[in-house]
């Protein structure tokens, strides 16, 4: 499966208050932000009926829980709507046998 291309820019006036409100969130949110002027889209390749997602922060709680930028873009290119959404990590862990440890699939459930 190929990997979406899809880039857009973060609204850090929208980012930084989700992630400051997070619980387990980042100390140095403002800091991770400068990071991430842009996004990109973490899924697999989509049609248009799906939005773009990038995960900005997952907390350590059990379960974990990630903050994702969700957008969606017009038949151009162009952003037409964007949220902000604290979603479940999926359920499933990788478990690598040879180095004997599980690791968190990392993207959201569903």
């Amino acid at each position: 499966m190929l990997q979406c291309t899809a880039i857009t820019n973060l609204p850090p006036d929208e980012a930084l208050p989700a992630l400051l409100a997070m619980d387990d969130g980042p100390d140095d949110a403002e800091d991770l932000l400068e990071d991430k002027p842009y996004v990109l889209c973490e899924l697999g390749e989509h049609d248009e009926t799906a939005e773009h997602a990038s995960r900005l922060w997952t907390a350590e709680t059990e379960p974990p829980a990630s903050l994702w930028f969700l957008w969606a873009t017009s038949a151009g290119g162009h952003r037409v709507h964007h949220r902000l959404v604290l979603l479940a990590l999926c359920p499933y862990r990788i478990h690598h046998l040879r180095e004997n440890y599980r690791q968190w699939c990392g993207l959201y459930e569903d």
